[in-house]
């Protein structure tokens, strides 16, 4: 296991988590009017489910 592999996917996990609350809006009606927003929130949780299964695979 590359312990120095798993932490640089744990702080890009944590970059994704961090951006995912920092634009949560504070009601739908921001998002409905964002298509940018709309981006960040439906890319970032791929994102991190990809980094998710990119730590199992090394700790395999």
């Amino acid at each position: 296991m590359d312990s120095h592999l798993i932490q640089r996917k744990l702080d890009s996990l944590g970059r994704c988590l961090a951006r995912i609350e920092a634009k949560r809006p504070a009601d739908s009606a921001a998002l409905v009017g964002d298509v940018d927003l709309q981006d960040i929130l439906s890319v970032k949780p791929y994102q991190e489910k990809q980094v998710k299964k990119a730590i199992e695979e090394v700790e395999q």
